[in-house]
């Protein structure tokens, strides 16, 4: 950020100094880039910029960075009158921070036209009914679902009345995702179009100069909608098949659960109990704590590794244990990461960087069970070592 007087005053509050050093780089990435959009200075920023750029970031299915930034904002003073946290700021006045109609129609970039006014008008009428997400979904299957489509197909479309050719073409296209893969659901588009059309004539004998003129064929033949019912029955069956073969294992799955962290935490306690170098063997497993030394400040390590030497035939190390314990391995090397995968980033790169030992270059790969007792280590991530801040990335 290019405001040094502001950045230091950031950097002296308590909430900046309490948290761990990869949260503050993403607060103020975060902060950088909010500028950068608006092109703001830092004084200048509003609730509505930090949460219009965290809407943004969740739809990019990124995660959420901006908790931080949002409560150092609030302490700096241009969030002042703000909720003291993002997740606060969401849920107050939410209805203040929803768009209008003409907005969610507006988005998908439909021209000026009597259709354009009648979808605003038809979803206006249903807005008292309905919840926001229900208004904001229905009005994403008609505009960009239906009309968008329609428009595609043919651009000089005025009216709902669609011709054959056209009403076949678009069953066909909302068949396929914007990705060009099998759409998997189409029966909710089905039923908001013909809902549309069914409203329009049953308001057009209470309104008919209002809603008359826009009466037509629904461009949905019945048996489609046979067809739509029949697949939802078959998905109904599947999931019942599939929960009537799953029931008999869930005991066996439990147990085998409570074994694996059993095994997990008697690791653990004797990792956290070795020096690093020392050997030991836990159920006929081999194990060497391993500490790779550590370069810079950020790449502060927060796991403890141990490293499979040897393994008996009927013996092999515990599963992962943890939110997201993974698998990583090249050649005959194996990594666990725990934590979050953000650790595991950290601790590859200073793997790498350390100079004169043999770094570990992990890829996805899963090694077969007879292959554990190889020479050749590998290395196991067993837990965040205690005391150590957690890099916690909201």
């Amino acid at each position: 950020m290019a405001e040094p007087v502001e950045t230091a005053r950031m950097q002296e509050l308590p909430q900046y100094r309490a948290a761990h050093e990869l949260v503050r780089r993403n607060a103020e990435n975060a902060i950088a880039r909010i500028l950068v959009r608006t092109g703001k200075r830092l004084g200048q920023l509003t609730g509505e910029d930090i949460l219009a750029y965290s809407h943004l970031a969740r739809m990019n299915q990124r995660h959420a960075k901006e908790h931080l930034a949002w409560e150092l904002l609030v302490a700096l003073g241009p969030l002042a009158g703000e909720p003291p946290t993002l997740r606060a700021a969401w849920h107050a006045n939410v209805a203040n921070r929803r768009h209008t109609v003409e907005t969610l129609v507006g988005r998908y970039g439909i021209p000026q036209s009597g259709v354009r006014d009648l979808l605003i008008d038809y979803l206006e009428e249903l807005k008292p009914n309905m919840d926001y997400s229900s208004l904001e979904g229905l009005a994403y299957r008609l505009v960009r679902l239906f009309w968008v489509e329609v428009l595609e197909i043919n651009p000089g479309q005025e009216n709902l009345r669609l011709a054959p050719d056209v009403a076949a073409k678009w069953r066909e296209r909302v068949k396929v995702t914007l990705d060009g893969l099998p759409r998997r659901e189409t029966a909710s588009t089905y039923f908001a179009v013909r809902a549309l059309y069914r409203d329009l004539a049953e308001w057009s004998h209470e309104q008919p100069e209002r809603w008359a003129v826009w009466v037509a064929p629904i461009p949905l033949p019945r048996a489609e909608s046979k067809a739509v019912s029949k697949q939802r029955r078959q998905v109904q069956a599947r999931m019942q098949q599939r929960t009537r073969s799953l029931t008999p294992l869930l005991l066996a799955f439990m147990r085998s659960a409570e074994d694996l962290r059993s095994k997990g935490a008697v690791l653990l306690e004797r990792t956290l109990s070795a020096g690093h170098g020392e050997i030991f063997t836990i159920d006929g497993v081999t194990y060497r704590r391993h500490d790779p030394p550590v370069r810079g400040k950020i790449n502060a390590r927060v796991r403890v590794w141990a490293e499979v030497l040897a393994a008996d035939d009927e013996a092999r190390p515990p599963a992962p244990v943890g939110k997201t314990g993974r698998y990583h391995g090249g050649g005959s090397r194996r990594i666990l990461g725990l934590g979050s995968s953000g650790d595991f980033q950290r601790d590859r790169r200073a793997d790498r960087r350390t100079a004169g030992t043999n770094p570990v270059v992990p890829a996805p790969l899963r090694r077969p069970h007879h292959q554990h007792h190889c020479a050749a280590p590998a290395y196991r991530s067993v837990q965040e070592r205690p005391g150590t801040p957690h890099p916690h990335v909201p």
